[in-house]
């Protein structure tokens, strides 16, 4: 649980950030995992987001009654979650509360990389992260939160636009980059030319 993650005045703070966010503290979370604590607190450092292009074409679809499938089941993704020790993600977790300031301008960087449609230089904000955050562990993150997906996701693109016509969508952090997903459908000999509005 996470109490025994932190100390005592780690705790107070991240209990203290949760109230003043969402209007409880930490009690009813302390058996979730850190990382899932760090994604309800990304909010308050980006700021105002742009609306949820996930929830809008989930939307889309249903209206459409078309078929939703997943490039990878929610097990697969707890499962990566799992191989990142708790301490690591409870770590990174206070990182976002007490340096609060170069996180929101870490969210701010990417945020303008995602708007300006720079896949690559997302990709490479991302890696410069773990690069100065955990350098022993960087490559070892990268693979294990993207890399080794978008390899997996590939043979799955395949047999889903085997037959027909379909839309996928993946987060934008896993489209730069060697081994990214723009990267890897070109090498699997697939063309794919950007569309702008």
């Amino acid at each position: 649980s996470i109490d025994q993650l932190l100390d005592e005045k780690e705790y107070k703070l991240l209990d203290d950030e949760l109230k003043a966010l969402m209007g409880m503290g930490i009690e009813p979370m302390k058996k979730m995992k850190p990382f899932f604590i760090s994604s309800m607190l990304i909010t308050k450092l980006v700021g105002e987001q742009p609306a949820s292009f996930e929830n809008t074409f989930i939307q889309m679809s249903k209206e459409a009654e078309k078929e939703i499938v997943g490039l990878e089941e929610i097990a697969d993704q707890m499962t990566i979650f799992d191989e990142i020790p708790y301490q690591k993600q409870a770590d990174e977790l206070m990182e976002m509360l007490e340096e609060e300031d170069e996180m929101k301008d870490l969210f701010g960087k990417m945020l303008d990389e995602y708007l300006e449609e720079d896949v690559d230089g997302l990709y490479e904000l991302f890696v410069a992260y773990y690069a100065e955050n955990d350098p022993e562990a960087q490559e070892e993150n990268i693979d294990l939160l993207l890399n080794n997906r978008n390899n997996n996701w590939i043979p799955r693109i395949e047999a889903l636009t085997k037959d027909q016509s379909v839309f996928i969508g993946v987060g934008a952090g896993h489209l730069g980059g060697e081994q990214g997903v723009i990267n890897l459908l070109k090498k699997a000999g697939y063309t794919v030319e950007g569309i702008m509005d």
